[in-house]
């Protein structure tokens, strides 16, 4: 059986990412768009502001834990804080 160039190219592709767990495919690909996202915001100057890169990744965090609180739900509130207030406003006072 005689194979094409695309298909022998093809061939030595899948035998070489044949030796990579599909994991680290995942872990491989991860670092490289977050490598790459990081150069892009070093390098992208973000209108010469020093504190722009901080308040990028301050918005970043209040906006994964405002998602993280709606994903949630509401919940009880938890006595054990109550409790402890009485408690420590007791022993001042």
């Amino acid at each position: 059986m005689v194979m094409t160039l695309r298909e022998q190219r093809w061939s030595r592709w899948s035998r070489w990412l044949g030796r990579f767990s599909a994991r680290q495919v995942d872990l491989a690909l991860a670092l490289l768009v977050t490598l790459v996202g990081l150069a892009l915001f070093a390098f992208a100057g973000i209108g010469g502001s020093t504190r722009a890169g901080f308040l990028f990744l301050q918005n970043i965090e209040q906006r994964t834990l405002d998602m993280r609180f709606a994903a949630r739900g509401q919940r009880p509130h938890d006595e054990r804080h109550h409790f402890q207030r009485r408690v420590s406003q007791a022993a001042t006072g």
